[in-house]
This record gives structure tokens, sequence and C-alpha cells, in this order.
């Protein structure tokens, strides 16, 4: 049997035990599947890989600091500047790699985000934002803008990213215009303090939080988006790419999603 963990804090509601186990039943793969909730430094990581586990899941706020700490990166986790997804080599030793962006844009596809070219706003300068901005960046021939309550945090992002086209948004009267909205901030409102002036009609708008409605999507179609997702679909694709780096096998996220739903 292998054992599998997720590395976070604050994750007692996590969805991860029911999708893992969901996709070891689809695969006939036996595994356990634990939840590590609390801080982590070198001292603890090692005493947790001490315990034989094969994988693990990184949620916030470890995904940065377990980059570090990793042996072999892909190149997925080298261009975040973190991990979510690790796995223990036949030698001992550990290979980070991130589905952050792999995951988003499976989503954005399967709602039809990304059709036409869209003209792409994210809000938030968090972690989120560096492991999904090359992605979308290469998703439309537009700037990718940005826009996040601490100005300084958002150019940060673009000097991060200085070889990407990034348009800062500085006042928030200036968002308008944006086929899809990313909200990638942890903050959950008040929103008038600001986004007072932003206008989001008609865009599609998707929360990475997978607990919805979340505050941003009503605030959204209330000020004019057209469509509001949370992020329950990005979580789905992450699990089913974690395996597939696990195990080496394909699994479909749209049968993990009606299992979930089922």
């Amino acid at each position: 049997m292998d054992h599998l963990a997720l590395l976070g804090q604050d994750i007692s509601q996590s969805r991860s035990q029911e999708m893992y186990t969901i996709l070891s039943n689809m695969a006939d793969i036996d595994l356990c599947y634990d939840l590590i909730d609390g801080p982590l430094d070198d001292g603890i990581w090692k005493n947790i890989t001490a315990q034989g586990y094969y994988g693990f899941n990184v949620t916030k706020p470890h995904k940065r600091t377990l980059f570090a700490m990793m042996d072999h990166l892909s190149d997925a986790a080298k261009a975040s500047g973190a991990v979510n997804v690790i796995k223990r080599m036949k030698d001992g030793s550990f290979r980070g790699h991130n589905t952050d962006q792999e995951g988003l844009l499976w989503d954005l596809r399967r709602l039809a985000y990304l059709k036409n070219q869209p003209k792409i706003l994210i809000i938030g300068a968090g972690g989120a934002v560096y492991n999904i901005m090359a992605g979308l960046a290469k998703s439309s021939p537009h700037p990718i803008a940005l826009y996040n309550r601490t100005y300084a945090h958002a150019l940060e992002v673009a000097e991060h990213f200085n070889t990407l086209p990034i348009q800062i948004i500085e006042d928030p009267s200036d968002i308008h215009g944006f086929d899809v909205v990313i909200y990638a901030s942890s903050s959950e409102g008040p929103y008038e303090a600001w986004l007072k002036g932003a206008c989001f009609k008609h865009a599609l708008v998707y929360d990475l939080q997978y607990q919805v409605p979340t505050p941003f999507m009503q605030y959204a179609l209330h000020h004019g988006a057209s469509k509001a997702h949370g992020g329950l679909g990005m979580l789905v694709a992450q699990a089913c790419y974690a395996m597939e780096f696990w195990y080496g096998r394909t699994f479909e996220p749209l049968a993990l999603m009606r299992a979930l739903k089922a």
C-alpha cells in the first residue's frame, strides 16, 4: 500500500481524501491518504518523510517552503517557484512538480473561457498568481492585466515575469472591458474599499477558491459579470495530474467530477 498525504494548514475541509479514494478505486491502486495539518520547517519535513510516504500534495502556506527543500524540480515547478505535488524517487530523493497552471487551463477550456482570444485580468499578487501567470499569458494574444490592492506587490509579479507582456492596473476604475477575470486573491472583502469603480460587465469570472459561491463570485455577478465559477474543476484536474505524476497513468478529470457529484 502506498501512503500519500496533503501538507498544509487549516486543511480540515479539504476534499483531497475523497478525490484520491475515488481515483484509486478507478485504477485499482492500493493507497491511503492522510491530512498533515500544521507548520513546516526542515526538521518537521525530515520527520514526515522518515515515515515512508510515497508522495505528497502541498497547499498553502507550504508550496514555496518545500520548493527550496526538493532534490529535483520539474520545469513547471521551476517556472512558478513553488511545488504542489511531490514524489519520492527510487533512490529516496524527492522530486517536486507544480500542476496549478495545468489544472487551471484545463478547467478554463472546459468552461470555454479561453475562446475568441480573451482579454484576461488577474486580481491578486500572491503565490497563486506566480503559479498561473505564464500559462495564462500563452492563452491570449493580449497582455495579461494585473490588479492588486497593494500596488507594490503587483510590481513584484511583473518584475518576476519581466519577459511576459503584463499590464499593471493601478486604479480599479480602469477595470472594465475584460472578457475573463481570474480572482486569485485571498481577500474575501469588503470589496468596495479596493475595487470601487471596477466594472465586470459581461465578464466570465473564475475564482480559484472551490467552495462556492464565493464572496467575490457574488460581488462580480452583482457588478455585471455574465458567469462566475469556482475552482473545483481546477482542483479535480490537479488531482488527476498528480496521480499521473506519481504513477505514470492518465486519469480523466471529467470522470472524477462526475463521481464527486454523484
